[in-house]
This record gives C-alpha cells, structure tokens and sequence, in this order.
C-alpha cells in the first residue's frame, strides 16, 4: 500500500514538474504583466479590467494542459477510462471556448465604444454556444473516441472562422489607427494581428498549445506596456502643463503688482506739481499719458521683449521723472550688445528706485550696461546715490516690492537672476540671464 501511494506522489510531481518545464514562459511573462501591472496601481491604465480578465483566462487555458497530463495517466487505468474521457472533453471545450475570446479581449483593448464591442462578441458567443454542446455528448464540434484521441465534428471549423474574424478585426483597426496617424497604436495592433494568425494556424494543426500561450501573453505584455508609457507619458503632460499655467498666472500677478505700484507713484507726483508749478504739471501729465501707452502694452504682454523696446520704457520713465526732480538725471548707456530679450517690465523699476531712493532729488547718474560672458547676459544698473550713508527702515522700501518682483519674474521667465550691492558711493543692481535660456525664448517668440 505504501509502495502504491509513493509512486502516486512520484507519478504527481513529475506531472507538475513537466507541466511548468511546458509552460515556463508563459508563466514568467504573466509574471511579469502582473508586476507591471502592481507597479503601475497609482495610474489608471485604460483597460485594465480586460488584462486581468486576460490574465485569469490564460491561467485557466494552461492548466488545460495539467489536466491533460492528469488524464493520460488515469486513461491508463481500464476502471478510470469513462471519467478520463470525460475530464478531457470538459478541459478541451473550455479550452476551444477560451481562446478566441482571448483574441476577443485584446479587441476590446483598442475598441471603447460598447456597442461596438457587443457587435464584436458575438463570433465568440457563437463558438462557445457550438463547443459546449461536446459536455452533452454531441458531436457537432468534436469529440474523444475511445482511444483517448481528438475528433473534429462537423462544426469544428467555427473556432478557426472565429479567429479569422477577429484576425481582420484588428487588421481593420490597425489601418484605421494607421490613417489617423497614430503609428504607436498601429505597430502595437500590427502585432496583436500577427500573434493572432500564428495563434490560429498552430490551433488549427494542434501544436504546442503551452507555446502559444506565451505568445498570446507575451502580446498582452507588450500592449500593457504600451498602454502604461501612453499614459504616465500623459500624466506627465498634464502636469507640465499645469505648471506652465501656474506660471503665467503667476506672471500675472506679478505684472499686476507693478501697475498701482507706478502709477501711485507718478500721481503723487504730478499732484505735487499742480501745487507748484501747474506749466511742469501738465507736462508730466503728457508724459505721463505716453508712458502708460509703453507700461500697460508692457504688463500684457507675456513674452520675452527686446532689450531696447524694455530701454525705451526706462527712457520714457526718466524723462517723466526728469519733470518734478531740480537735478539732472543723467542716463549713461554702455552697451556690449543689445540684440537679447528681457522679461517685461525688468530694467524701469530698477531706474524707478535708483531714482526715487538713490540719486533722489538731487539728481546724479545711472548707468546701464550690458556685458556678454561665459553663456551669459550680464546688465547692470548702477547710480552715484547716497547708498549706505542714507539707509533707514524706509530706505528700504527701495529693496521692495519693485525689486522683489523682478527678481522672480526673472527667475520664472527665464531663469535669471539678481542681485544688489550697496556701496559708499551708490548701488548697482546686477541681472544675469542664461544665454542658452535666451535664445530658446527667442525661437518660441518667433514661432
């Protein structure tokens, strides 16, 4: 008794052992669609439903195959022969309903209409309706003989037209994808096409069945695959475009801020003059009106603008400023190139505080220039104000919202960034702007 059941668990795990050897990679590369799958939970990968159903449907078609092997060896047995003849025949017809609705699935992977897909079962609903009839004992769609072989019935053909069907099926789409120019969808169905046909004909010869079910996961893989790098491809695009519109919003206020900021400062300037000299007071009203024509068309606009269209705003501002200041504001220009683009709206609120804070009423120079070097744009502003001797809280203010705005425009909109040193004899305020940076934004402008 002992010997007899020592050599059943022999018998049993050389069975196993020959049926994963059999089926090996099919095994591995389900492994590996499961993995991917796991590692891409946080993505909602468009049908994923349908692999797993994949998935669970291929299982079930390789342990056919175990079952096979279970079979034989009770079809050795004369008292098992009835029961082996039986468990094959419900092995084989799951397995001959199973397959064309793997090919079916893969459909339904590039089809998300749902009236189409419904249209697209019917083959299969057909081929299953005609192979469960073999449970009953009909012959219609084959049959076990006595000697443990495989007989076609007279409708057995309609597992390969089912095939075929779907086989066209997805060379239909695939030219369709194809026409609308989306090739990687294209190539991935192209291949689904071909593993179908070499489905098909090793069916029809009945060859290595543990064989093709690698390849039919192998097709799944590479369509999960496929699938995933689309979509975290768009995930990605998304979110880079919301950081692009984060930053123009951003831009915005910031541009937004400039605006009461100036003209709070102009009014209390002409509203002085009206006290004082109304001849001077009408001419900053004029000039007044001239520079809101270049300031407003500045803060609408979201591109990067040539240095000398941001220069002519300093000029306009200067002259504007020139009105209700007694001493002479000298604007000295030394300029290395001028051929760049700055973010609106960068150099005026630097000459607006060295005017208002540094050479202030007593007039004095600023010195605006531009150096090329090592990949970058060098522009300094630099006045011969009081500088250190006359730092207090309000002075200050000088550091405030104009500066600080302009820094990070310049560091949103270009990558640049500045920076400001205080000396006995003034302040220079320094702006640095990649080159590469430059001319991407140039390119884009252009475009």
């Amino acid at each position: 008794m002992n010997n007899i059941c020592y050599f059943h668990v022999k018998d049993g795990v050389l069975m196993i052992a020959e049926y994963i050897n059999e089926n090996y990679m099919t095994f591995m590369i389900l492994f590996s669609l499961i993995a991917a799958m796991i590692v891409n939970k946080d993505v909602e990968i468009p049908a994923s439903k349908l692999f797993i159903t994949g998935i669970t449907m291929l299982i079930v078609i390789s342990l056919n195959d175990l079952l096979y092997l279970y079979q034989q060896e009770m079809f050795a047995r004369p008292d098992m022969r009835s029961t082996a003849l039986t468990i094959r025949t419900w092995g084989d017809t799951i397995s001959f309903i199973l397959r064309p609705v793997l090919i079916m699935i893969e459909i339904f992977m590039v089809v998300p209409e749902q009236k189409l897909r419904k249209l697209c079962a019917v083959p299969a609903i057909l081929n299953g309706l005609v192979f469960s009839t073999a449970v009953f004992g009909s012959k219609t769609a084959f049959w076990i003989d006595s000697q443990n072989s495989f007989i076609g019935g007279p409708m057995h053909f309609t597992i390969y037209m089912t095939q075929i069907v779907y086989i066209m099926l997805l060379l239909v789409f695939s030219v369709i994808n194809f026409k609308q120019s989306n090739r990687g969808k294209s190539i991935m169905l192209i291949t689904m096409f071909l593993q179908a046909v070499f489905v098909a004909i090793r069916e029809y010869l009945y060859i290595s069945p543990s064989f093709t079910n690698a390849v039919t996961a192998l097709c799944m893989l590479d369509y999960y695959i496929y699938l995933a790098t689309i979509e975290r491809q768009t995930i990605s695009d998304s979110l880079l475009q919301k950081e692009l519109d984060l930053t123009k919003s951003e831009l915005m206020v910031l541009r937004n801020q400039i605006q009461p900021h100036f003209i709070y400062n102009v009014l209390s300037m002409i509203r002085s003059l009206t006290r004082t000299d109304t001849e001077k007071a009408v001419q900053a009203i004029n000039n007044f009106s001239k520079y809101l024509k270049t300031h407003i068309k500045a803060i609408q606009n979201e591109d990067m603008i040539p240095f000398e269209e941001e220069l002519k705003n300093v000029r306009v501002y200067v002259d504007l400023a020139q009105t209700d200041y007694p001493g002479e504001i000298e604007l000295v220009c030394d300029f290395e190139e001028t051929d760049f683009t700055i973010p609106a709206l960068s150099l005026e609120p630097i000459v607006e505080n060295a005017i208002q804070h540094g050479i202030s009423r007593r007039g004095g120079k600023i010195t605006i220039t531009t150096r090329r070097s090592d990949g970058t744009m060098t522009i300094s502003i630099s006045d011969n104000g009081t500088a250190k001797k006359d730092i207090t809280p309000k002075f200050t203010e000088r550091l405030g919202v104009g500066l600080e705005n302009t820094r990070r425009r310049l560091a949103v909109q270009c990558g640049g960034h500045m920076e400001t040193q205080l000396t006995e004899s003034g302040c220079t305020v320094t702006i640095s702007i990649p080159c590469a940076r430059r001319d991407n934004d140039e390119d884009t402008g252009s475009r």
